[in-house]
């Protein structure tokens, strides 16, 4: 068992969680991954019970706490600014949700001393959160949720505001919390870096919607929609209208551009998503005979770190992503005429 969205729909004046269908198992890691505004922060405050749901319901273990007062709920919640505060010490800040449930200072200060102990705090306990580094400003928050022994740890982009070397030290905190404090933990983020390398299972959410869930494995190769498949950096996202059969594969046409495809098409009309790194471009058409083999005119390149990314008009813009060494080996360059190829394996049909 665990927590169970549902049905869940509630409206404000400028936004809308709609038909929220959600169940997370005990002990599980989900993320809830999207763009910025899709509505990842109202529904974590949504299952807080910050806000009363105009529909639907909320069971945690099987027992129904849609109307259950969020102080009532001991869930943990890690928002985005942390909320320390600023006058009182790392030790006084997590003591202080134990003091407000009326916790004895023996039995609150044992507590205390083992989080500090568990979380790496104990030389930090006497400090300010202002003399603090972000990520300690972090594990400090963590620290005051955890204290409190939750059935469930919310985090709201916990990684903001913190610079990419200890974002690789929280990420790394927060896997061994998951492990050794065998946390149920809803965490929510628009990095899919951060959600790939922490998640159970992923939950996309676009416009108020959760549009798909499964673990990262699944949901990257195989994703449900466009808008999907385009947050995940497929890129090359087309329309396409099924026109005929080659042998085991499928013949698409995306506008007078006629591709392969494996696998089963749904119907006459679908979308369809290519890896950019999946595609392959030469100066020579030297390639298996059973691939999508393109020519056509490099638009635009760019050298971006140890990769390079180049447009290829075919007819439509493909973009495809090689190294920077293949880059500069083929020796390619704006408005020369190049190959592209890929397999029919790697489109993805949606």
């Amino acid at each position: 068992m665990g927590l169970r969205l549902q049905n869940i729909y509630k409206g404000w004046r400028e936004f809308e969680l709609i038909d929220i269908n959600l169940e997370i198992n005990n002990g599980e890691y989900v993320v809830l991954l999207g763009p910025t505004g899709a509505g990842k922060t109202r529904l974590l405050e949504v299952i807080l019970g910050f806000y009363p749901l105009d529909k639907g319901k909320l069971f945690l273990n099987g027992h129904d706490i849609t109307s259950l007062p969020p102080e009532q709920r001991n869930f943990g919640y890690l928002p985005q600014n942390c909320m320390l505060f600023p006058h009182i010490t790392v030790r006084k800040n997590i003591e202080f949700g134990l003091k407000m449930r009326g916790i004895k200072f023996a039995d609150n200060r044992e507590t205390v001393d083992q989080i500090l102990d568990l979380m790496g705090l104990r030389s930090l306990e006497n400090r300010v959160p202002q003399s603090l580094s972000g990520g300690e400003r972090q594990k400090t928050a963590l620290a005051r949720a955890l204290v409190l022994k939750p059935q469930l740890l919310l985090l709201d982009e916990p990684m903001s505001g913190i610079d990419i070397e200890t974002r690789k030290i929280l990420t790394e905190e927060l896997k061994r919390i998951h492990k050794e404090f065998h946390l149920t933990i809803i965490h929510v983020t628009h990095d899919q870096s951060e959600a790939f390398s922490l998640a159970d299972r992923i939950a996309i959410i676009r416009n108020g919607r959760i549009v798909q869930v499964g673990d990262a494995k699944e949901i990257f190769s195989n994703p449900k929609e466009a808008f999907t498949a385009r947050f995940l950096g497929y890129e090359n996202v087309y329309d396409a209208k099924l026109i005929g059969k080659d042998g085991a594969l499928s013949l698409l046409d995306l506008g007078g551009l006629v591709v392969k495809v494996a696998g089963k098409v749904p119907s006459d009309k679908c979308t369809i998503a290519i890896w950019p790194e999946d595609i392959v471009v030469s100066k020579t058409q030297n390639f298996p005979n059973d691939w999508n083999i393109l020519r056509g005119r490099l638009e635009e390149q760019a050298i971006l770190g140890s990769f390079a990314t180049i447009t290829v008009n075919v007819g439509l813009y493909i973009k495809t992503i090689l190294s920077k060494r293949s880059f500069l080996e083929i020796g390619l360059l704006s408005g020369e005429e190049v190959w592209l190829a890929f397999d029919p394996v790697s489109v993805k049909i949606m």
